[in-house]
């Protein structure tokens, strides 16, 4: 079960000939952003594919929620532009790091949410599908369902302020710094455009994903035993600094990756950087040390290290000392 995430820009079309190459490029930067900030998690990197489609594909389904509200926002700051986009959490029958060799029923099924979206031609701006795989998805569509209805009746003001406040985690005086207004018309304006709502929708859908890995683990030994969703526990408690926790999740995850797909597999990968990156904030230097070779060892035997994995073991080699 991974994460897939694709998208495409809605009338893409439409846009003048000599604007098109400015948008895509812009669209490939925020992209590329995206590879940097969830470098811990993603399997095949964020890249365009098919002209103005774009697809990605993660190790957990942990940060889809952050992962959709970010490209909604980025993308939509180029010019105003908008996207379909389909984040499916499923099965996948080819297992690589590169997106347009990666293939299965995940990928069928965010190609299949983005041609119904594309043939109902939904009401309001935001056209958003989350597949979960649970009996939550009722919830899940009632929750995007708020924050489409919010976000298509903002004024591109609006649609600013809200950004912004999402851009700098809340922080109104971070927004009346960088708009030159007072904190009241900033209050007035969130107000007036339901901003908490909106918010507290997206953290809602955020937080359901993360508890429909819990109960997992508790649950059905199809989920209980598989290491993705310690992987992706692993991650939320890598990312409130619980690096002890995580790194006792992150073994979990290991030892079930190693008896699942075999001591060579491309995932090992990510789960030893992230537990060497543990091991560092924990201060044990040397087992980070042989953590991060031994994800280079495996990354020698399979394709080219990604861009990201090389960026994170140039980290560990500063951190740590003696990876060559």
């Amino acid at each position: 079960m991974y994460c897939v995430i694709v998208g495409d820009i809605i009338k893409s079309r439409e846009i003048e000939d000599d604007a098109r190459a400015e948008t895509m490029r812009r669209v490939k930067e925020v992209l590329e952003r995206v590879n940097a900030h969830q470098r811990g998690i993603i399997m095949a990197d964020f890249g365009l594919v098919r002209g103005d489609a774009f697809e990605g594909v993660l190790l957990t389904q942990i940060c889809a929620a952050e992962i959709t509200r970010t490209l909604i926002r980025e993308i939509y700051r180029i010019n105003g532009t908008l996207i379909r986009i389909s984040s499916v959490f499923g099965e996948l029958q080819t297992r690589v790091n590169d997106r347009n060799e990666a293939n299965g029923p995940a990928f069928y099924k965010a190609s299949a949410d983005i041609d119904r979206m594309k043939a109902v031609k939904k009401s309001g701006l935001l056209q958003v599908s989350f597949d979960t795989d649970s009996v939550a998805r009722p919830v899940v569509d009632s929750l995007l369902g708020l924050i489409n209805a919010v976000f298509s009746g903002w004024t591109e003001r609006q649609r600013e302020i809200a950004f912004l406040m999402e851009e700098h985690g809340g922080s109104r005086r971070r927004v009346t710094d960088e708009l030159g207004i007072s904190a009241q018309a900033v209050g007035k304006q969130l107000q007036s455009m339901s901003y908490s709502a909106y918010d507290a929708a997206w953290r809602s859908l955020d937080a359901l994903v993360v508890e429909l890995d819990e109960a997992a683990i508790s649950g059905a030994p199809a989920r209980r035993d598989n290491f993705l969703t310690y992987f992706g526990l692993a991650e939320r408690q890598f990312r409130l600094d619980n690096y002890k926790s995580a790194a006792s999740l992150l073994r979990r995850a290991l030892e079930l990756c190693r008896t699942e797909l075999g001591e060579n597999s491309p995932e090992l990968v990510n789960i030893y950087i992230r537990l060497a990156e543990c091991s560092l904030e924990l201060n044990a230097r040397r087992e980070a040390r042989e953590l991060a070779e031994a994800a280079l060892e495996i990354s020698r035997q399979g394709p080219e290290p990604g861009k990201n994995t090389k960026e994170i073991l140039q980290k560990l080699r500063e951190a740590g000392g003696g990876i060559e």
